[in-house]
């Protein structure tokens, strides 16, 4: 499963609760680019292949150069737990066990983070319209992502990804948007 972490379309996270330790794969920018590049080496490695209609099989050689290429794009690495998440973890935790009551606190988690998510897309949709006397392109209006992460408190990395997933969900292509616009200033 972590190796084909490329294959998603967001940058995957591993929560092992026995170990109490959180994987991460790359930063989104970082991501998408390797999932280009291995599709990329993918689709040369088909057209390179001799493809025999009679042979339906995968041979030894096909296998290696799978598995060395998983391994170059595999890279998922240790990283602190957003503290909201160890928080409602420990809480779940305590809990009763029955169904309802740790449905309705999971609930309430997702809730917050959808609403941490709605902040953020309404500061980006603010701050990057372009103001009188600025270009007419959004990307143009001199928004910063730093301000903004520092604006909703969320300085860690790990608490921005969060919400940036969660807004990518509520809002697509907002993290396209973002890293574009950050590119380009």
């Amino acid at each position: 499963m972590m190796s084909l972490g490329i294959e998603s379309e967001w940058p995957i996270s591993v929560i092992d609760l026995d170990k109490r330790i959180v994987c991460v794969s790359s930063r989104f920018p970082k991501h998408c680019r390797l999932k280009v590049q291995r599709q990329r080496e993918e689709a040369a490695a088909i057209l390179r292949q001799d493809i025999d209609a009679s042979k339906q099989f995968i041979s030894p050689s096909m296998k290696l150069s799978g598995m060395l290429m998983m391994n170059k794009f595999s890279e998922m690495r240790g990283c602190h737990a957003d503290s909201r998440v160890v928080e409602f973890l420990s809480h779940l935790d305590l809990l009763p066990r029955e169904q309802s009551t740790r449905i309705g606190f999971i609930r309430q988690f997702l809730l917050s983070l959808e609403n941490r998510a709605r902040a953020f897309i309404m500061y980006v949709k603010d701050a990057s319209k372009p103001r009188d006397g600025d270009k007419q392109h959004a990307t143009s209006g001199g928004w910063s992502l730093s301000a903004a992460r520092k604006a909703l408190d969320l300085f860690s990395e790990t608490s921005f990804a969060i919400v940036l997933a969660e807004a990518e969900r509520l809002q697509p292509d907002i993290a396209q948007f973002i890293y574009d616009s950050k590119r380009r200033l």
